[in-house]
């Protein structure tokens, strides 16, 4: 079943029950997308569900939400570029690569220094100070930090000699 399907079933319910307005006891839209998104402590999720359970209109609200969220993330994941677009709007494809070009590189421009001063005391500790005799003599550096959700940031420092003019 598509969401053009689930849309037409979703209608003919309504006009069938015309029963579907929401009771005072029911939660609303935002609580009800928040209950689709798990995004809910724990008790209020089961009191949600065990509403759910019991209300047609809720039921069905619900599960249009979740439709609609599987099918987003089901376009996001087959056609990622196109719904970057899309959620950020045409003023994407109106930059060229030399406009989108010179935005990425102000903006690296920008927090180039607080960067250089975040990194710094990864790299400088191991050898301040500390005179060498070559490049070479220094073994790669590199650090990995932990970003929201298990990602992660590795960042790794290769020293080589100032070739001699």
């Amino acid at each position: 079943m598509n969401h053009l399907d689930f849309e037409n079933i979703l209608s003919d319910a309504k006009a069938i029950y015309g029963t579907l307005k929401a009771a005072p006891s029911c939660p609303d839209d935002e609580m009800l997308s928040d209950y689709v998104y798990h995004d809910l402590p724990t008790e209020e999720h089961r009191k949600i569900a065990a509403h759910i359970h019991q209300c047609e209109r809720c039921r069905i609200e619900s599960l249009r939400m979740k439709t609609d969220k599987d099918a987003w993330e089901l376009m996001i994941d087959k056609f990622p570029d196109e719904m970057f677009e899309k959620l950020l709007g045409s003023s994407i494809s109106e930059h060229d690569a030399a406009d989108m070009s010179k935005i990425i590189g102000s903006a690296v421009s920008k927090i180039r220094d607080s960067l250089i001063r975040w990194l710094s005391p990864v790299w400088e500790p191991m050898w301040a100070g500390l005179p060498i005799s070559a490049a070479s003599d220094v073994p790669e550096q590199s650090h990995s930090f932990e970003m929201n959700y298990g990602e992660y940031v590795n960042i790794s420092c290769y020293w080589q000699e100032k070739a001699m003019i």
